[in-house]
């Protein structure tokens, strides 16, 4: 018995739907076929009010009636009867709503995507130190302890397991040792002074009895405790790990591995935290790295990547004038005039030229034609009429005065968007920026 073929062709008969006036058409299927046509005369209405409409239409009627109450379905096309026709699916163009903070990310969606990723598989790097943060487990300072050294040396080389515990000021000193005592805490590290720790002089063991006179007169805000004192073995393994998770407990998420002999110390930590440069950071999350969030946005852009500032180049057109003859544009008419005689008139004071072209003044004159005198604003001496506001202190007077209308105006003129320079229009905040994939941040 032979197969039966599909239908090659979709056949339409009586269409009248919208602006169509009741006419046959045949189109051959897996064809692409262009709809083409004059405003009007109906192309939207048999492309989807009709062949959409009616394959969408027969697509739903396969599910149980229980599904179909949640499909969005169209009426049914006005016409005769349509034969040979697949399921279907639309694509519309479509005018979204877009805003100043939209970007192609956004309007598709992938941003929302990649900001859950990017929380999951980004290296934080230190501010301070450019090294790599993250939480220091029990197990993976163990294999970094391990893989530093040889095996053949790990018999001879003997480690202590530190942390730091801060004492409070309620507390007498006597008192927090006993504390530690019952802990089961009988060893403190000491060192004679701070500079010799710092050139690695080793610190001393001392029992906790033995320390408290010596503390008593150094009065220390901070002691160092011996959580356990391990040779590098394989056979130690379980203790150290042990040693470091019991460390962590009453370090508060900070420990320090010392090696006995001299040979430095290591410091690690179970938060976002370096423990070289004491920096706290906080957990990686996918609003942190979203530019329209408030946690993850630049403080300085607010997400934007940009910010409005004067535009010093619209404020002085044309630099090939003087001074003299006005080469500040915003001085010329209005009210503002005044202010083009008050230039004059501190340029008399200052011996600054007035009768050489902008361009042509030293940096040192340009910039104080702009900026104004140095500590403008410091103090009554410091300020008009005593002292020149520049162009600078101009815009500054004018913006505080932005509720008036005409003042808003005339600060458009001389406005224009430049990039952040905070985070050089990435929208995003230092501390997210921090974070990087393959040597590449948000």
């Amino acid at each position: 018995m032979s197969k039966t073929s599909a239908p090659s062709t979709i056949r339409l008969k009586g269409v009248r739907h919208n602006n169509l006036k009741n006419f046959d058409l045949d189109l051959p299927t897996g064809k692409l076929i262009v709809i083409t046509g004059v405003s009007g005369s109906g192309k939207s209405s048999l492309a989807f009010d009709t062949l959409y409409a009616e394959g969408q239409r027969r697509y739903i009627e396969t599910f149980s009636p229980y599904a179909r109450q949640f499909f969005d379905r169209m009426d049914k096309p006005q016409v005769d009867s349509i034969q040979g026709i697949p399921p279907a699916i639309a694509i519309e163009q479509r005018n979204s709503v877009k805003s100043t903070r939209s970007t192609v990310g956004t309007i598709t969606e992938i941003c929302d995507y990649m900001k859950v990723v990017w929380s999951h598989l980004a290296q934080l790097y230190c501010r301070g130190c450019g090294q790599p943060v993250g939480k220091d487990s029990p197990g993976q300072i163990w294999e970094a302890l391990a893989t530093s050294v040889d095996k053949k040396r790990a018999e001879a080389i003997e480690v202590l397991i530190t942390f730091e515990l801060a004492l409070s000021e309620k507390v007498s000193l006597v008192e927090s040792l006993a504390l530690i005592s019952k802990q089961g805490y009988q060893h403190l590290l000491f060192s004679d002074s701070t500079v010799a720790a710092q050139h690695g002089a080793e610190p001393q063991i001392l029992r906790i009895d033995e320390a408290i006179d010596r503390l008593k007169n150094e009065n220390p805000k901070r002691l160092t405790v011996l959580q356990d004192r391990v040779r590098l073995t394989s056979s130690n393994r379980s203790r150290f790990v042990e040693a470091c998770e019991q460390a962590y407990h009453f370090g508060k998420g900070l420990l320090t591995i010392r090696y006995l002999g001299g040979d430095g110390a290591r410091r690690f930590s179970s938060r976002f935290h370096c423990a070289q440069c004491d920096l706290e950071y906080r957990e990686p999350s996918a609003a942190l790295f979203s530019f329209n969030h408030p946690i993850g946005a630049c403080p300085t852009c607010r997400g934007f990547g940009r910010t409005i500032t004067i535009d010093y180049d619209l404020a002085i057109p044309d630099r090939s004038l003087t001074l003299a003859q006005g080469a500040i544009k915003p001085w010329q008419t209005g009210q503002s005039a005044e202010c083009q005689q008050d230039l004059l008139k501190f340029c008399k004071l200052r011996r600054a030229p007035t009768d050489v072209a902008f361009e042509e003044l030293s940096a040192k004159w340009q910039e104080w034609v702009i900026q104004g005198d140095a500590d403008y604003g410091k103090d009554p001496e410091h300020e008009w009429p005593h002292a020149w506001y520049g162009v600078k202190g101009y815009f500054r007077s004018l913006e505080s005065r932005s509720y008036k209308m005409h003042v808003r105006v005339l600060l458009s003129r001389y406005r224009a968007y430049q990039k952040c320079a905070d985070c050089q229009g990435r929208r995003l905040q230092p501390e997210a920026l921090l974070f990087k994939v393959s040597g590449a941040n948000g």
